[in-house]
């Protein structure tokens, strides 16, 4: 069994994909806001649903990642088997 290490540069590069997620979801609420003619304190008020749209979000963005990566590892492993 292999042991999971946490390595800070991949910790920050799924904050830094996390924070974007966060930013869409709040351009997609100020979007909301303007096209429904709401007031302004929604922004605030309606930041559990800006957290779920970023989680959503985020994880739609690791399923793609992690579907890129089995792709991937599946072509470069043929790709060996060529070779020898």
């Amino acid at each position: 069994m292999e042991n999971i290490i946490f390595i800070p540069m991949k910790w920050k590069r799924e904050l830094r994909i996390l924070s974007v997620c966060f930013v869409i979801g709040v351009l997609i609420n100020v979007g909301a806001i303007i096209a429904y003619v709401r007031p302004w304190t929604e922004l605030f008020s309606q930041i559990g649903y800006v957290i779920f749209i970023a989680l959503t979000l985020y994880f739609i963005v690791v399923f793609f990642r992690l579907l890129f990566w089995c792709v991937k590892k599946t072509f470069n492993r043929n790709n060996k088997q060529k070779k020898i």
